[in-house]
């Protein structure tokens, strides 16, 4: 009886790295298509009034949107880049990529260091509802259909990168998240959205 020839992992990656047409131009297709995802070292954070994340809603005090520039692989604490600023509470944060969406994790800390992780549970415990803020966590993800929402006793979201999801917390409930690899792309982009950049 003859073997059947089974490939495994190790050889269709010598055979793919191997045919350097077809491997050189996906690595180069992808290299341009997704410059930011390999680049990026940063995240713009656009928050708006209005549910399509746009500079068009005059029906409250807080018109418009405005974006902030977070690093990405690294801890931060948003309340420290941003002091007196409604739209961020006081717990530290890392962002990170998986999957091409944007994974944020909350951390009880407050001081930059992301010690001991929130669990969905606790973040979420920080409202009353969707328009009634209680703790300053920053950010609601109830009932969204445009994001994954772990389990509750998981301690991240998973967040889609370019698209308007929400609501989050007042003052502008809804977001959009941009990976960039600096944050002067993020000003000239930006047209008329007000742009604050951490000191990171």
């Amino acid at each position: 009886m003859a073997k059947r020839f089974h490939p495994t992992p190790l050889f269709l990656f010598v055979l793919l790295i191997t045919d350097s047409t077809s491997s050189s131009s996906a690595v180069e297709d992808a290299l341009q298509s997704q410059p930011s995802t390999l680049a990026a070292t940063h995240v713009a954070t656009t928050m708006c009034t209005t549910e399509s994340c746009t500079d068009t809603d005059t029906s409250t005090d807080n018109d418009g949107c405005k974006t902030y520039v977070t690093p990405l692989n690294q801890c931060y604490n948003a309340a420290s880049l941003f002091p007196n600023d409604e739209s961020w509470s006081q717990f530290d944060i890392y962002d990170t990529m998986s999957m091409g969406s944007m994974k944020r994790t909350f951390y009880k800390s407050t001081d930059g260091s992301c010690k001991n992780t929130l669990i969905i549970r606790d973040v979420m415990s920080g409202f009353d509802s969707i328009d009634n803020r209680k703790n300053g966590i920053g950010f609601y993800f109830g009932g969204i259909t445009n994001f994954v929402r772990q389990d509750e006793d998981d301690d991240s979201f998973i967040l889609p990168i370019d698209a308007c999801v929400g609501p989050f917390g007042p003052p502008r409930p809804w977001g959009k998240f941009t990976l960039t690899h600096k944050r002067k792309d993020v000003r000239d982009n930006a047209d008329d959205t007000d742009i604050t950049v951490s000191e990171e």
